[in-house]
């Protein structure tokens, strides 16, 4: 749907802006200043791009929330290792292991709230 511009004014247009599918132009004619605006249909956007933009997002996302549940799982699973070697472990020493299991406790829990994890593949 565009404006048609009579031809005594269209030599006299300066310049055109445009933002998504209006163009405003600025015309000079012989007495007065007008601007004129065009509108024509927009196009729709890629829809197939915008959900392959999603769908990489969502991925990366996902890699890293797992990424990161594996990662404090095996910081658990060697700080249990270092205490199974003493014969004899302190309670100072069980201090920062409850803490890491704590810590993993709470990114396996979360990654099961947003439905990355399965809830009964924790207690296997």
């Amino acid at each position: 749907m565009a404006v048609q511009i009579p031809e005594h004014l269209a030599k006299h247009a300066k310049h055109t802006q445009t933002s998504g599918g209006v163009s405003i132009r600025s015309v000079d004619g012989p007495q007065r200043r007008s601007v004129v605006c065009e509108a024509s249909p927009n196009k729709k956007p890629d829809s197939a791009a915008k959900r392959a933009r999603q769908s990489e997002k969502r991925r990366l996302y996902n890699k890293a929330k797992k990424s990161e549940v594996k990662t404090r799982m095996k910081k658990v699973f060697e700080a249990l290792e270092v205490l199974k070697k003493k014969p004899e472990p302190q309670a100072e020493e069980l201090v920062p292991v409850e803490k890491l299991i704590g810590e993993a406790y709470s990114a396996i829990d979360k990654a099961v709230n947003s439905g990355l994890l399965k809830q009964c593949s924790r207690f296997a």
